[in-house]
């Protein structure tokens, strides 16, 4: 019922303490990533940049929001559509039916996501590099429904908490990435992560600072060469306040 009566404002906006996509991405990161991509995953999104405009014939805004138009000519029936589509993930998520999510119109890892923290019994990870790589590596079958494949990795569990089991899969994947440091070019963020972990050595601690520090970056549009400042400056153990 609450998510049926969310409106507009709550579900995407700039104060960042009470919007519905700014909680699902950021503040709880430490329940699994979302970052990456476009705004557009969420359907529709609050501008904060009002001088740069998408052109893109599938794409739609009022100057203030914008959003796919495939979910409405008008940014309340776009985000009708939005929140109903939401409604139906949770409500299949706690009813266990996860194959309806399979074909649900969202961004993917945002779906995913809402569908693991209203589900509880799948492990958090969302990005399907990821989780086929798990499934390689634990030899499940890989032509599994991602749905499948994620109830695949949560029988590894045997008893343990599904974060817990979440954060020893991620470990399994941030072990395969440095084996692979001199074979290829990595994810920006996974270097600036292994590189953390490697400089302070607590794993989890590097993790919550990692959320937090993404959030930084993506609040002031930090340009790359300012996030590579930034991330060196930790190293040295400068302190630097933003404001």
């Amino acid at each position: 019922e609450r998510i049926q009566g969310m409106s507009l404002e709550e579900y995407t906006n700039l104060n960042r303490d009470n919007s519905f996509c700014y909680w699902l991405e950021s503040r709880t990161n430490a329940l699994g990533s979302i970052w990456g991509g476009s705004s557009y995953k969420f359907g529709i999104y609050l501008r904060s940049d009002l001088t740069k405009e998408d052109k893109r014939s599938s794409y739609k805004t009022d100057g203030t929001y914008a959003w796919a138009d495939k979910y409405g000519a008008t940014k309340d029936d776009a985000f009708a559509a939005i929140r109903s589509i939401i409604a139906d993930i949770v409500k299949f998520a706690v009813s266990g039916d996860l194959e309806k999510i399979e074909s649900i119109d969202l961004g993917h890892a945002v779906k995913w996501k809402i569908a693991a923290l209203y589900n509880r019994t799948i492990p958090l990870i969302y990005k399907t590099d990821i989780v086929d790589y798990l499934i390689d590596h634990f030899k499940f079958d890989s032509k599994l429904p991602f749905h499948e494949k994620l109830l695949k990795l949560a029988s590894l569990a045997e008893g343990q908490h599904m974060i817990t089991l979440s954060e020893n899969l991620w470990s399994w994947w941030d072990a395969a990435q440095k084996q692979n440091l001199s074979s290829g070019p990595l994810d920006k963020n996974w270097e600036i992560l292994h590189a953390t972990i490697k400089a302070i050595g607590d794993e989890k601690a590097v993790r919550l600072f990692f959320s937090l520090f993404k959030e930084i970056t993506a609040r002031h549009h930090l340009a790359e060469n300012n996030e590579k400042y930034y991330t060196a400056a930790l190293f040295t153990h400068k302190r630097l306040h933003l404001t």
